[in-house]
């Protein structure tokens, strides 16, 4: 065989293997999925707050993959739950808040910066609205999956409510605040795919 035809070949093959890898970064700059690793069923208190991490819930077009639970209880009663999302760069933290009930209630939030001299008095100031505080319970926090890292075993839920329908929740544990401001879902406005039956694709 040729020198020439040997190039060629050669050249052709390099050309191919580029164009591969090209189509390949494309395919994954477009969608990159994610498996869901399903969460331990045996705890009853998923199947009261009816999710659980691993779970991808969905609002209108907007898909949110949930990676970590606050589960919350005041005594033996659970009294809500903080699941929180995946974050992508640049993007603010959001989250969805189950309140048991009844009536079972959802609230889709976004993470709200607050420091301690925020919440000394009954009313706090979130994205341009002033909240009331609502209620205020002692509670103990069960930390799953890719949880608040300054969460301590035990805290302080504060939940504020705006008359436009706004509300926010405030955690205090010791020196750490964490903090969220949302709006309660109407029924049925939240899908749920259950963790292990569904694969998110983050864009």
């Amino acid at each position: 065989m040729s020198l020439i035809v040997i190039a060629t070949i050669a050249a052709a093959s390099i050309a191919a293997a580029a164009g591969a890898a090209i189509a390949a970064r494309r395919v994954r700059s477009k969608s990159k999925p994610l498996a869901l690793a399903a969460h331990d069923k045996s705890d009853p208190v998923f199947d009261l707050l009816q999710l659980q991490v691993g779970d991808v819930v969905m609002r209108g077009n907007h898909e949110l993959w949930l990676v970590g639970a606050l589960v919350l209880t005041e005594g033996t009663e659970c009294v809500g739950a903080v699941f929180h999302g995946s974050k992508s760069a640049g993007a603010q933290a959001e989250a969805v808040v189950v309140r048991p009930g009844p009536p079972r209630a959802l609230a889709w939030v976004q993470e709200l910066p607050l420091d301690s001299s925020s919440i000394v008095a009954d009313c706090i100031e979130a994205n341009g609205e002033r909240l009331k505080r609502k209620s205020r319970v002692p509670v103990s926090i069960a930390c799953h999956g890719e949880a608040w890292q300054q969460a301590k075993s035990t805290g302080l839920l504060l939940q504020y409510e705006a008359p436009s329908g706004s509300t926010a929740f405030v955690l205090c544990c010791e020196d750490a605040i964490a903090a969220w401001c949302g709006c309660w879902l109407v029924e049925g406005s939240l899908m749920r795919l259950a963790a292990g039956k569904a694969t998110f694709r983050e864009d």
